[in-house]
């Protein structure tokens, strides 16, 4: 183990800021593919759960999809506190734990109803997302902070495209059920790097440190740059999701024979997360020199001119160059709302602040395809109108957003100070 160990810390950058931020990304990457190798074919597996009649294996594979990402949203500001006061180490290492004994537990289902019930653990007990991204902020110093999040924000686009390739091979060869073991044995490496490589930031360590500013959830809400900045989050992400969950549906409309249609679905879904993968880490180190606010705001401008070009495309070619455009144009604007975040909210609160931010993200992403599926009854094309309308709304919601240089002295309300009198956030 210790040979293993060394020989790894030997690859890895010296200085332990940029260790931790490494460490947590790679962390992620393993995890998030764990979790992308096996879903795609989570229909397959209700029906070797004993479900057989279609609509009831789209229903519940809508519920097991869905109930996770939901239960996660609610959540997320609810460890994010507990992280701020007990250590975000600790809750990421606490959330990986879950995920290696339900990921396992998933391969031991003999019930569909067992299988919802996991998700529901694993919606509860997981929220791994924006507890990275605070650990990720906490170490980074103030002017990497950007990049690092750019990085982040890359890795996890990515895994979208090798979960889905690696899964298709294991469950051919291995089986569903078996393919969920070497998922749980991912998460498992995961937890490994954190717990061995990760170091708390001092500032940080120890649960409970006199002194330590925390502030109460409901302070968190009034600072000026929070909702705003959810409320960006809500809408980009409702964009997204709304624009790739019918993508299979708009090839078919522009005349693509019927043979292709997967083929193309697949095309443009990778274009589109390589493109937008590369702009989050390309504007992630361009927000350490320029204004993220700035940057956001040209974002949602040009996500607003690739949503109108997805809606105005005539082929498939079309639409595999606007895809691409949108990626590019859109892509970061996570990563920037996240970086704008990490300048403007207090750092001791940061998980719970996160957190908040990430329950605008998830539910934005959740509630997307049911309404864009609403939208598409009437047209498909108008999918993509709502798209640039949104994104339009986005940037009025940004205009709203303190300039740079305008830090967390904005959180000048009182806050709690674990083991002493209220302060402060200076």
């Amino acid at each position: 183990m210790t040979q293993p160990r060394s020989a790894l810390r030997s690859v890895l950058p010296t200085e332990q800021w940029e260790r931790n931020v490494w460490v947590v990304i790679g962390a992620i990457f393993v995890a998030f593919s764990g979790f992308t190798v096996v879903m795609p074919f989570l229909p397959l597996y209700v029906q070797e759960l004993g479900v057989r009649d279609p609509a009831e294996v789209a229903l519940w594979s809508g519920l097991i999809f869905g109930v996770s990402p939901f239960l996660a949203g609610v959540m997320a500001p609810v460890w994010g506190m507990l992280a701020d006061r007990y250590g975000r180490k600790a809750m990421f290492v606490r959330s990986l734990v879950v995920f290696v004994l339900v990921a396992a537990c998933f391969g031991l289902a003999t019930s569909v109803v067992q299988l919802f019930l996991l998700r529901i653990v694993w919606g509860v007990f997981g929220g791994m997302g924006a507890m990275a991204l605070s650990m990720i902020t906490s170490s980074a110093p103030e002017e990497k902070v950007g990049t690092a999040i750019g990085r982040f924000q890359a890795a996890q686009m990515l895994t979208n495209l090798s979960g889905p390739l690696v899964g298709g091979v294991l469950a051919s060869a291995l089986g569903i059920r078996n393919t969920f073991f070497v998922s749980a044995g991912m998460y498992a490496v995961a937890l490994i790097a954190v717990v061995t490589l990760f170091k708390e930031p001092p500032a940080r360590q120890g649960a409970g440190a006199r002194g330590r500013k925390l502030m109460p959830i409901r302070q968190l809400v009034m600072l000026p740059v929070l909702l705003p900045l959810a409320g960006v989050l809500f809408l980009s992400q409702f964009v997204d999701r709304s624009m790739n969950a019918l993508l299979p549906l708009y090839i078919a409309e522009l005349g693509t024979r019927a043979s292709s249609v997967v083929l193309w679905s697949g095309v443009l879904t990778s274009a589109g997360a390589v493109a937008a993968a590369g702009a989050a880490g390309y504007v992630g180190r361009l927000a350490g020199r320029r204004s993220p606010r700035s940057l956001l705001l040209a974002t949602l401008v040009g996500g607003t001119i690739a949503a109108l070009a997805l809606a105005a495309v005539q082929d498939v070619w079309q639409l595999l160059v606007a895809r691409v455009l949108l990626g590019l144009l859109a892509g970061g604007t996570a990563t920037l709302a996240f970086t704008i975040g990490s300048h403007h909210l207090p750092r001791e609160s940061r998980g719970a602040s996160f957190g908040l931010l990430s329950t605008g993200s998830m539910v934005g992403g959740g509630l997307s395809p049911v309404v864009a599926g609403a939208i598409a009854t009437a047209s498909l094309r108008w999918v993509y109108v709502t798209g640039a309308f949104l994104y339009v709304l986005s940037g009025l919601v940004a205009l709203r957003l303190p300039e740079a240089g305008e830090e967390a002295e904005e959180a000048s309300g009182q806050v709690e100070t674990v083991g002493g009198p209220p302060s402060r956030v200076g």
